[in-house]
């Protein structure tokens, strides 16, 4: 394991606590490779008073891993007789993450530990990942007020947690000509009025040049990323996802524990945790594009799509069962696509914006 720069973790646990005991070892293995850049210590909330404070930890069972910070670039300051002023404040970027102080609590997340501990110190010490959020067409995005299925404030926390800077892009910010250099991910998270197709292009020749994206609908406004979707080798089906026998508080809340293999979904998968959709989208294969398409996310046999139905007065209702003319079985709500060449886009396509909502992210 190549460090970069020293790295310092901290393990809060009370003396003599099972779980230190449990995961020492294994931090006992990463000094031993580091050559010397990896130390680690255990210290208990309760008595490191001040540690705790300068890294926000409230409570034991926590990890917190910290490096140090790179100088900022400001100018130098001075001192009363024009001296430059000492700066004796360190300063650190540090990662933290859960692992309960009781044994049994904590066994999901020892059985885990190398890949959480890997994905700290990666995003400690490679330096930030730039997303930038597509914005301008009714977006689900963190400034959202009033609707907590499509506020992202949650979402962009957990983003910004992984290291990662989050930067808005409209219109304004130059996405009608082209998406930015240093993108690493372009988000379009179920806008609800259409893209420009200057915009459109701008995204797809990002995805061209080996771009990743993330993609999602949102309810009967899914029409809105079909170019993208289908620029990826995926068709949008009429019609949203419903299932009368694997549902929370209506049909088109579904239920499913249904994940493809994929670095994505592995975890969830084997934890067996299910997940919720929410007035989603299924997603149909286009067989002549020649990316590979991988599912993420599938429901059960008894689901549905839900057309609606153009009533006396004109407008459009559901009717919240299976009609004759609708396709029902398995309906495929989540894809990760890789595009073909040497340099190959990468893109994620949930049918289901509402996923990665405040609402349902604090009700794990």
């Amino acid at each position: 394991r190549t460090l970069p720069a020293p790295v310092e973790a901290y393990l809060f646990y009370p003396p003599g606590n099972e779980v230190a005991r449990e995961i020492t070892p294994y931090f006992d293995q990463l000094v031993a490779v580091s050559d010397g850049l990896f130390t680690y210590q255990v210290v208990d909330q309760a008595v490191a008073v001040g540690l705790s404070e300068e890294m926000k930890v409230r409570e034991n069972g926590q990890i917190v891993f910290r490096t140090p910070a790179p100088e900022p670039e400001v100018p130098e300051r001075e001192g009363p007789d024009g001296a430059e002023a000492p700066d004796d404040e360190p300063r650190w970027d540090m990662q933290t993450f859960k692992l309960k102080d009781e044994l049994e609590s904590a066994r999901r997340g020892l059985k885990k530990l190398d890949q959480d501990v890997n994905k700290k110190l990666m995003a400690l010490t490679q330096g930030k990942a730039t997303v930038y959020i597509v914005t301008g067409h009714r977006e689900a995005t963190h400034k959202v007020r009033g609707n907590r299925f499509l506020k992202t404030s949650k979402a962009k926390a957990e983003l910004q947690r992984s290291n990662m800077r989050v930067v808005e892009l409209g219109a304004a910010d130059g996405l009608m000509e082209a998406v930015p250099d240093d993108a690493d991910v372009v988000a379009i998270l179920g806008p609800q009025l259409a893209l420009a197709p200057e915009e459109i292009a701008s995204i797809k020749a990002y995805l061209d040049r080996g771009g990743s994206v993330f993609m999602a609908t949102v309810g009967q406004a899914n029409e809105h990323i079909a170019p993208l979707a289908e620029h990826v080798g995926l068709s949008i089906q009429d019609g949203l996802v419903a299932d009368p026998d694997h549902r929370g508080s209506n049909p088109f809340e579904v239920l499913t524990d249904r994940y493809g293999s994929h670095a994505i979904t592995n975890d969830v998968k084997a934890d067996g945790d299910t997940s919720i959709a929410l007035s989603a989208s299924a997603f149909d294969e286009i067989e002549d594009n020649p990316s590979k398409k991988t599912i993420l996310l599938r429901t059960y046999s008894s689901a549905f799509l839900e057309t609606p139905k153009v009533g006396p007065d004109g407008n459009k209702t559901l009717n919240l069962r299976k009609d004759d003319d609708e396709v029902g079985g398995v309906q495929n709500i989540a894809y990760a696509v890789t595009g073909p060449g040497e340099e190959p886009y990468r893109a994620v396509v949930f049918g289901d914006v509402v996923m990665f909502g405040d609402q349902i992210l604090s009700h794990p």
